[in-house]
C-alpha cells in the first residue's frame, strides 16, 4: 500500500526511513504499539520523542483503519508538528509510553506453552510481532499471586474507537465520522464532524494515537478529549464506566488458546434441524457434542442438549463465534454462563461457572 502510493513516496523523502522485519533486538522502551498488528509505523523525532503512530486495527478487519490517504494525512500532520518542536514538547512527553520493565524481546523471562519448559526467547530465533505479547502475558502470569487470573486490562489491549460508540475517518486520521446514540462518545458531547486533536494530554496524530491513548486510560475513569468544532476548540469529558474497554480479542494471534475456554464442543443445528425443533431461523442452535472441562461437568449439561439461549440473548452463533463469546464475556474466575437449552423436547436453565 504505501510504497506504492505516489504521495506517500514523495512525502518519505523528507523522513529519514527505517525498515524492521522482525523484533530481535528493539528496544521496547522506545517502540510500544500494538504488537498483533498486521503492520505499525512510527514518525520519532531524533531525541526518541515519539510524534506519531501509524497502523491500526480492530475486530472487523485488518485494514479497517489504515489507508494510503490516511498514511498521507498523518505524514503531513507529523511535519507541521515538528515544525514547532521542541516549543510544544509538552503534546508528545507521553507518547512514548511508560517504561515497561523490560528492554527487548530476548529479556522477557517466559514460561513457554504447550509444556515445553521455561527460558529466554532464543536469539537466533525470529521474533514476530505476536510474540511480545505473548511473552508479556506469560511474565504478567508468572508474577500473579493466583495463577491461572486474567485481569481485564491484561485482557483487551488497544481498543479501537467503536468501543466508545466512536467511527473514524481512515483517510483523515483524526474526524469524527459517526456517534453512536446513547455510547461514552455521545454522553461526552461529542459529534460528527468534530476533530480529535488530543486525548489525555497527548497530540492525537492518527487512528493509531487514539488507540494509544484509549490502551493508557484507566479501566474507570475518564478521557478528557480535545476538539476543533466549527473553527473552534472544545474540551470534552467522556465518562469510562467499568469494563469501557472490552471487546473482541480473539481475532489476535497472541491470544490463541489464552483462557478461558468454554469446555464445550457445539455443533451449528442446520436450517432444517432447527426448524424441526421449532427454533427460529435466526435464533441460536447448537448441539452440545462434547464436555471436555470440570466446569461444564458439574453444571449439568449433558451432550445432545441443544442451547436455544446464552445470557439472555437468542441471536444465532456459529460453534467458533459462541467460543469467543464465552473467551470475551467469562474471562473472570467465577464468571457464570446462563444457558438455555433443549432437552428431550423440554426447556431447561444451565448455569457454567467457570
Amino acid at each position: 500500500m504505501a510504497r506504492q502510493d505516489p504521495a506517500v513516496r514523495e512525502l518519505s523523502e523528507k523522513f529519514v526511513c527505517v525498515r524492521l522485519v522482525k523484533m530481535n533486538g528493539v528496544d521496547l522502551r522506545q517502540f510500544q504499539f500494538d504488537f498483533d498488528m498486521t503492520w505499525a509505523a512510527f514518525f520519532v523525532h531524533h531525541d526518541g520523542t515519539v510524534l506519531a503512530r501509524y497502523g491500526s486495527r480492530s475486530p472487523v478487519g485488518p485494514m479497517i483503519h489504515n489507508s494510503a490517504k490516511g498514511l498521507v494525512a498523518t505524514m503531513g500532520r507529523v511535519l507541521e508538528v515538528y515544525k514547532g518542536f521542541p516549543a510544544n514538547r509538552a503534546l508528545f512527553e507521553a507518547k512514548r509510553g511508560p517504561d515497561p520493565g523490560y528492554g527487548t524481546p530476548e529479556e522477557i523471562l517466559t514460561k513457554r506453552r504447550g509444556g515445553r519448559g521455561s527460558g529466554r526467547v532464543g536469539r537466533d530465533n525470529c521474533i514476530h510481532c505476536h510474540n511480545v505479547h505473548e511473552r508479556m502475558h506469560d511474565r504478567e502470569m508468572a508474577e500473579d499471586s493466583a495463577p491461572g487470573f486474567r485481569r481485564p486490562k491484561k485482557i483487551f489491549k488497544y481498543p479501537p474507537p467503536e468501543v466508545l460508540g466512536i467511527g473514524m475517518d481512515k483517510d483523515v486520521g483524526n474526524v469524527v465520522t459517526s456517534v453512536v446514540t446513547g455510547s461514552p462518545a455521545e454522553k461526552g458531547g461529542l459529534r460528527k464532524g468534530d476533530v480529535i486533536d488530543g486525548a489525555r494530554g497527548q497530540a492525537m496524530l492518527s487512528i493509531a494515537d487514539f488507540q494509544f491513548a484509549l490502551h493508557h486510560a484507566p479501566d474507570e475513569g475518564r478521557l478528557d478529549l480535545r476538539v476543533t468544532r466549527d473553527g473552534q476548540n472544545e474540551s470534552l469529558e467522556l465518562e469510562l464506566a467499568k469494563g469501557w474497554k472490552r471487546h473482541d480479542f480473539t481475532w489476535r494471534v497472541s491470544m490463541a488458546g489464552f483462557p478461558p475456554e468454554s469446555g464445550l464442543y457445539v455443533h451449528k443445528l442446520s436450517a432444517e434441524e432447527k426448524s424441526k425443533l421449532s427454533i427460529a431461523e435466526n435464533d441460536v442452535g447448537l448441539e452440545v457434542r462434547g464436555l471436555f472441562k470440570p466446569a461444564v461437568a458439574r453444571s449439568g449439561l449433558k451432550v445432545g442438549d441443544v442451547i436455544v439461549g446464552y445470557d439472555g440473548r437468542k441471536l444465532a452463533l456459529g460453534s467458533l463465534a459462541f467460543q469467543n463469546y464465552a473467551r470475551v464475556h467469562h474471562f473472570e474466575p467465577g464468571s457464570i454462563l446462563k444457558l438455555e437449552v433443549l432437552r428431550e423436547g423440554e426447556r431447561k436453565s444451565v448455569k457454567v461457572r467457570f
